[in-house]
């Protein structure tokens, strides 16, 4: 009898083991999305108005980015690092935008905004309009001196500066309570 059970408990394990063969095929797909299928559905909820399952979307293709910059687990590699942040930014991941802007105004990731001063413009003015204070200041700076490929503009650099005021007041407020523990 020993022998039947034993005998029995493998066949059961056997059978186990084949039906997680034939399954596991099925399940794949739902457990590991693509990232352009990530950045679609990110795009997808992102447009409806949801931002948390956007933001849930998009956040592989920025921790991808950060792997790719940093070479955590993968090869370093910035121009795939600019890909992953790219595609987080075109849907909203406001980390991911501000990285982008930051990349255009220190030459990182292989941007270089002599090189397309329109381009690092356009990246600073999105992250600055959501509150990042580096890319308004770097705007700031552009208008007053000239830079990002045009001549100084006192009207702009008038109108970036109480932008540029008021979110240092923000950083400034948002610091003094941890400063304070």
């Amino acid at each position: 009898m020993a022998r039947q059970q034993g005998s029995g408990h493998w066949h059961g394990l056997a059978a186990a083991r084949l039906l997680a063969v034939v399954l596991a095929p099925l399940a794949l797909p739902c457990a590991m999305a693509a990232p352009a299928d990530d950045h679609a559905r990110g795009l997808r909820a992102y447009h409806r108005g949801d931002v948390v399952d956007a933001m849930q979307a998009l956040q592989p293709a920025a921790r991808a980015g950060h792997a790719y910059l940093s070479g955590r687990g993968v090869a370093k590699d910035e121009k795939r690092a600019l890909q992953h942040f790219s595609k987080a930014a075109d849907a909203g991941h406001a980390p991911s935008v501000e990285v982008i802007a930051t990349a255009w105004a220190q030459g990182g990731l292989g941007l270089d905004a002599k090189a397309d001063p329109g381009g690092a413009r356009a990246a600073l003015q999105r992250a600055a309009d959501q509150g990042h204070l580096a890319s308004a200041e770097a705007l700031l700076l552009a208008f007053q001196k000239g830079g990002l490929g045009q001549a100084p503009d006192a009207a702009e650099a008038a109108r970036w500066q109480p932008r540029v005021t008021q979110l240092r007041q923000q950083r400034v407020a948002k610091a003094a309570p941890k400063a304070s523990r």
